[in-house]
């Protein structure tokens, strides 16, 4: 097994145990890409990790900025961080964008912070959306990352969802089945994600089966909706 190829593993372990449903995800994702895909979604798992675990600001700061240390001024990952780090330098990851998101969770990390949750998820989706296609994704992409984000953190749409913050997040996922086909083709393994999430409302507080979810993604990718 080549380097690249036993990094890929490791890499792709760690995202299923981490994220089963990024893990899906990133399958659909075009072979071209699917490496920069699997870096993007494994750092951004690592990177919301560190606020749930630790409530102490100055820890998360030291947390956040070792991700920081490990882009070079070119804006390219250096090799030798561990493997999620190799893996995302050998892949071609970019940092740059990167480094805004790191930068805005610092800025999270402030006691009078005003950067709210569903800004990291817009973000985070731009981001999974340069990994794909070099074209501006349509706007529908951030107003998914941005539910998606807020129903990951709080379980829900916010700590007090109503009925029409339920409407709006099925109100995108309506936009989104309305793209052109080709659109929905190219930026399908972000929307099966947030078609996922989609299900949880639905469904919650009951967690769908990993094989169900295989089965949903499945059937998804034949009819490119959600």
């Amino acid at each position: 097994m080549s380097d690249m190829a036993q990094m890929r593993e490791i890499c792709q372990q760690e995202l299923r145990s981490m994220d089963g449903d990024l893990y899906l995800a990133h399958l659909f994702a075009r072979e071209v890409v699917r490496d920069q895909f699997l870096a993007c979604c494994l750092i951004y798992c690592h990177l919301r990790r560190i606020e749930r675990e630790t409530s102490e600001p100055m820890v998360q700061m030291i947390r956040l900025q070792w991700w920081l240390d490990q882009i070079d001024e070119a804006g390219a990952f250096q090799s030798g961080g561990g493997p999620v780090v190799d893996f995302a330098s050998s892949c071609g990851l970019g940092g740059r964008p990167l480094v805004n998101l790191i930068e805005r969770l610092m800025a999270r990390c402030e006691a009078d912070s005003e950067v709210p949750v569903n800004e990291i998820g817009e973000r985070f989706f731009a981001l999974l959306a340069a990994t794909i296609s070099p074209l501006p994704a349509p706007t529908v992409v951030q107003q998914a990352g941005a539910i998606w984000e807020s129903w990951r953190s709080y379980g829900q749409l916010n700590h007090a969802a109503t009925t029409e913050q339920y409407g709006e997040a099925l109100a995108v996922k309506h936009a989104i089945n309305a793209l052109p086909r080709k659109t929905r083709r190219a930026f399908a393994p972000i929307f099966l994600a947030y078609g996922m999430s989609c299900r949880h409302m639905h469904q919650a507080p009951q967690r769908g089966t990993t094989f169900g979810y295989l089965m949903y993604l499945i059937s998804r990718s034949i009819t490119l909706k959600i």
